[in-house]
């Protein structure tokens, strides 16, 4: 059976601090073997030279996830790649690191230990509609919420696989920049509606920044709500969700 999700973490070696293990581990913590079964976990390391990240060739890791890999790169695209990273050049390497077939669930995540918040993300691109009411309350927005904007710094992308190849072609051709803004100037460009979920569902893992921002703009990416999930709620709310027929149904099980 093909799989109803397929995750990736893009993931390079840090000096001196290192949140992808605990990141791996808060996705699959608590998983119910048909989620688990349900889900295609890959792992992206995005050093030139993948064998200086500690979880690389490591036994633990293969038996974790489903696939990993790294660069699949000519040797003229592979020597620009190794003058990108020793320049630090960020923008550019990023973009070609994200550019990938494997395209899924980007920079390393922290979830609580009830996991069909895992199994979604901030925000997901979705083909526009032809509805155009709109409906204004003061209660606090809950499920899937629309958002065309204010989407950056997001802790998770979900793409439905038909809108991937669009996506990788667009990252290719712009080249640098940041990559969050430049997904969100794709979606208006396609005339895509974007989409969240709310409560938020990830949150950044770690004071550290790999691109040397300071702590200050590093906490700035947080999600600050979702905090103020309660662990004990989530878990019997995780319960009830795995029970819903329409669950069984989608995890191949009814």
């Amino acid at each position: 059976m093909d799989p109803t999700i397929c995750v990736s973490f893009a993931t390079v070696k840090r000096d001196g601090y290192d949140y992808f293990e605990a990141s791996v581990g808060s996705l699959l913590e608590g998983l119910d073997p048909r989620e688990r079964s349900a889900l295609c976990l890959n792992i992206l390391f995005r050093d030139t030279d993948p064998s200086r990240n500690p979880s690389w060739g490591q036994k633990r890791t293969d038996r974790l996830v489903d696939k990993t890999g790294s660069y699949d790169a000519s040797e003229e695209e592979f020597s620009h790649l190794q003058e990108l990273e020793k320049a630090r050049n960020f923008h550019e390497k990023g973009i070609l690191a994200y550019a990938s077939p494997s395209l899924g669930i980007w920079p390393p995540v922290s979830t609580l230990p009830y996991n069909r918040r895992d199994m979604f993300t901030q925000r997901t691109q979705l083909p526009g509609s032809d509805i155009h009411d709109r409906i204004y309350s003061l209660m606090p927005l809950k499920g899937v919420v629309e958002m065309n904007t204010y989407g950056c710094c997001t802790q998770g992308l979900v793409f439905p696989r038909e809108q991937v190849d669009g996506l990788i072609t667009f990252l290719k051709d712009i080249k640098t920049g940041q990559t969050d803004f430049i997904i969100e100037e794709y979606a208006d460009m396609a005339r895509f509606t974007q989409y969240a979920l709310v409560p938020q569902q990830l949150q950044h893992v770690g004071l550290k920044s790999s691109r040397d921002n300071l702590e200050i703009y590093t906490g700035s990416t947080w999600a600050f709500w979702f905090e103020e999930n309660d662990p004990a709620k989530l878990k019997r709310e995780h319960e009830d969700f795995l029970q819903h027929p329409d669950i069984q149904r989608m995890l191949g099980h009814v």
